[in-house]
C-alpha cells in the first residue's frame, strides 16, 4: 500500500514508483463513457522526473489517500517552446480495451439467454476486466455483434435497448448500475472550496413534450396478426410549454416489461 500522502495530492504509481508535483492535472469520469480519463503536466529543466513512465505501462492514479483510476498510460507527449520544455502524461482506466477494441478473432461474438452480468463478464474476460453488478438484475438476454464491431459500440448498443448504465470503477472494474443505485449524494459543494469556478447552462433544444418508443414483440406462432404485436410506451414532460415530439424505433424483437421499463425511467 503507499504511504499516506497529503489530502489534494495527485500522485501516479507506475511501475512501483511514485509521481507527482504537477503543473496541471484532469481527471475526467462520467456515466457517459466506458472509460474515465486522466492527464498531467509538468516541466523539464536538468533532469525529466517522469522518465519513468511509459505509453502502455499499468498506473494507479490516487487523490490523496482515495484510489480514483486504475488502469494504463496511453500518450507522452514532450512539447518545446523558447521558455522551456513541457511533459503531458495522459492515461485512461483498464476499460478503455473495451472502448476501442475487438474481440479477439475466433471467439463468440453471440451471448444467448443470459443475466447482464453473465453476457459483460464474457466480453470483459479475454480483456482481465472484473464487473461489479449492482442491478443484480435475473433478466435474460441476448448480446451479439459483429467481429469487426468494437466491444464498446456492442455494449453501448446493449445497456441502451436494456435501460441499464454501465460505468467504471476506481479498480477499472466495469459496473452495472441504474439511475440512484448507488445512493444519494452527501457531501456538500462549496464555492471556493470544492468548487473553484463553474458555469450553469439552460438549454430547452433537446426537451420534447411528448416521448414515443416503437417496438415489435416476438409473435413465434404466428396466431396474431402483426398489428397485434406492435408495442409502444408514451411519456410527457409537462414542463415543455409546446407541442414537441420524438418518436424512436427500438430495432429487434421486444418484451412489454421493457416498455414498462422505459417509461418508469422517463418519469
Amino acid at each position: 500500500m503507499p504511504k499516506k500522502i497529503s489530502d489534494n495530492t495527485v500522485t501516479l504509481f507506475v511501475n512501483g514508483r511514485k509521481y507527482e508535483n504537477w503543473l496541471d492535472v484532469s481527471i475526467t469520469c462520467t456515466l457517459q463513457s466506458l472509460a474515465r480519463v486522466f492527464s498531467v503536466r509538468s516541466t523539464r529543466s536538468k533532469e525529466d522526473l517522469t522518465i519513468g513512465i511509459q505509453p502502455q505501462d499499468e498506473v494507479k492514479v490516487f487523490i490523496g489517500d482515495d484510489l480514483v483510476l486504475t488502469g494504463y498510460v496511453t500518450k507522452r507527449e514532450v512539447s518545446y517552446s523558447a521558455s522551456g520544455i513541457s511533459i503531458t502524461i495522459s492515461g485512461a482506466s483498464k476499460t478503455v480495451d473495451l472502448q476501442d477494441c475487438c474481440m479477439p478473432h475466433g471467439m463468440a461474438n453471440s451471448y444467448k439467454n443470459q443475466t447482464h452480468e453473465q453476457n459483460l463478464k464474457a466480453v470483459c474476460a479475454p480483456f482481465g476486466i472484473g464487473v461489479v453488478d449492482q442491478v443484480k438484475s435475473v433478466d435474460r438476454r441476448n448480446l451479439e455483434f459483429s467481429p469487426t464491431e468494437t466491444v464498446g459500440a456492442a455494449v453501448t448498443r446493449y445497456l441502451q435497448k436494456n435501460g441499464i448504465l454501465l460505468t467504471d470503477d476506481e479498480a477499472g472494474n466495469l459496473v452495472i448500475a441504474q439511475a440512484g443505485s448507488g445512493g444519494n449524494a452527501h457531501d456538500t459543494l462549496e464555492l471556493g472550496k470544492n468548487i473553484l469556478e463553474g458555469k450553469r447552462t439552460q438549454d430547452a433544444s433537446k426537451r420534447f413534450s411528448d416521448y414515443v418508443t416503437l417496438g415489435q414483440a416476438a409473435n413465434p406462432t404466428s396466431e396474431l396478426p402483426v398489428s397485434a404485436n406492435h408495442l409502444k410506451a408514451t411519456a410527457r414532460d409537462p414542463e415543455v410549454r409546446r407541442a414537441r415530439w420524438f418518436v424512436k424505433q427500438e430495432p429487434g424483437t421486444l418484451r412489454r416489461r421493457f416498455f414498462r421499463k422505459r417509461r418508469r425511467l422517463s418519469k
